[in-house]
């Protein structure tokens, strides 16, 4: 350990007296990390799918009588499964949070909507989805005006 510390000391001392002396040395920098660009357009190119079956299901779950509403729910929560499991840019993580809370506010209306829960619960979940896909869709928008895409 005492010739390890005595090498280290030794090594600075050199390298500040060939500093001093106007000795070129050679400084290793680390490599700079590349940040990946936004791939909104991919994300958009698989997301878009995803949401138009969602709003198809919900079309259907829309005129559905509420004692059959089960599978059309589920047909909802697989699609939302499908979408969590994508692959995300850390640029759009933003715009997928806010997806995938617009669809689970989604499927709570129906779910809210069979347990008979009050009008106005149904409203609340039926306004937050409505909310979070506007977020959505205006953070793809502003995605697309900071990154170019």
């Amino acid at each position: 350990m005492k010739n390890k510390m005595l090498s280290l000391f030794v090594a600075v001392i050199f390298t500040l007296n060939m500093v001093g002396c106007g000795i070129p040395t050679i400084s290793i920098a680390p490599a700079a990390t590349a940040t990946p660009a936004c791939d909104k357009v991919g994300y958009v190119a698989v997301v878009t799918p995803l949401l138009e079956q969602f709003d198809d299901g919900e079309a259907v779950a829309d005129v559905t009588a509420r004692i059959n509403l089960a599978p059309q729910v589920a047909t909802l929560q697989s699609i939302k499964r499908s979408t969590e499991v994508i692959n995300v840019p850390v640029c759009m993580a933003t715009a997928q949070n806010d997806l995938i809370t617009a669809m689970q506010w989604g499927i709570q209306s129906y779910l809210d909507f069979m347990n008979q829960s009050s009008d106005t619960q149904v409203q609340i979940d039926i306004t937050s989805e409505k909310y979070y896909k506007d977020l959505f869709h205006q953070d793809i928008n502003f995605t697309a005006t900071t990154n170019g895409g």
